[in-house]
């Protein structure tokens, strides 16, 4: 189900920062680069794709519940059906969201780790901070259905479309941890459709890419983009030697600069300007297979 721009209400079209993943500081550790750089046995790639696999599957088998569910309750309570009371309705979505999501980015991050010996699969305490805080962010948005609801300004028809969306924004997390759990040499190329239905967002994002895992500053459908959750881009991750992951990171702009730079583009979607991509494409046109 596609979610209409037209339906949607300004605060919608405003930069949540706390979910971008650009938001996080990711040094780079010595460490880190040094297993990074390390080849894994063929066995141990063989098992990690198994995992990677399952892991994209336990996804969309938990955001189709979480979709079902919410709108079980939200449905339960506009219809005055069974024994859905407001209080149940807040409680009962706001564990379902926490819940998935962290189940997503456990799953995620678990499957894309580089396994090594003797080596633990710690998640550390900035990217919990930064989970929390995409969560957080998330409910603020759901608060608002509440509150429709709450004052009967929610229509059946119209609560299907805006619960979809938060079954949509599962996926960032997905990706969000995927990236986080990669190791420090990849290039993370974001891929479009390559038609006419591409927003300016996306169009920069592309214009950008490709992204080492310390310069992204957002993931698709975790509504940093014009379309919101509707994105239809994806992120491609490549394995690539120091050099050219040096190269690439070094001709990028700052996480921050990025962010501000959607900002302004999201913005001025809202206002109904035309937005030229050439303002903010700083970088020249890159061929891409200088890199992968």
């Amino acid at each position: 189900m596609i979610v209409r721009i037209e339906d949607l209400t300004p605060e919608y079209f405003t930069l949540e920062e706390s979910k971008a993943l650009g938001t996080l500081d990711q040094p780079l550790t010595a460490r880190e680069l040094a297993l990074s750089l390390r080849r894994l046995p063929r066995r141990a790639q063989v098992r990690k794709k198994k995992r990677l696999s399952r892991a994209s599957k336990l996804q969309k088998s938990l955001a189709d519940r979480l979709y079902k569910d919410l709108l079980g309750l939200v449905n339960g309570y506009i219809d005055k059906e069974g024994d859905v009371t407001f209080k149940k309705l807040k409680r009962g979505s706001e564990f379902i969201i926490r819940d998935t999501y962290k189940k997503v980015f456990d799953a995620a991050m678990d499957s894309a780790k580089v396994a090594m010996v003797g080596e633990g699969d710690i998640v550390t305490s900035e990217e919990k901070r930064w989970l929390k805080t995409a969560i957080n962010a998330e409910l603020r948005y759901w608060k608002k259905l509440l509150d429709d609801a709450k004052t009967g300004k929610l229509s059946s028809r119209n609560a299907q479309r805006r619960v979809r969306m938060y079954a949509d924004t599962v996926r960032s997390v997905y990706d969000a941890a995927r990236v986080l759990a990669t190791p420090a040499n990849v290039l993370l190329v974001w891929v479009t459709r390559g038609d006419n239905k591409i927003c300016d967002s996306c169009k920069y994002m592309a214009s950008k890419s490709p992204f080492t895992k310390q310069t992204i500053p957002v993931v698709p459908r975790d509504g940093s983009s014009i379309c919101l959750s509707n994105c239809r881009c994806r992120l491609v991750i490549k394995n690539v030697d120091y050099d050219k992951w040096e190269k690439r990171n070094k001709q990028l702009p700052k996480k921050e600069t990025m962010l501000k730079d959607l900002a302004k583009i999201k913005k001025r979607r809202r206002k109904s300007k035309k937005e030229s991509i050439e303002a903010y494409t700083d970088i020249p046109a890159l061929n891409i297979t200088d890199f992968l």
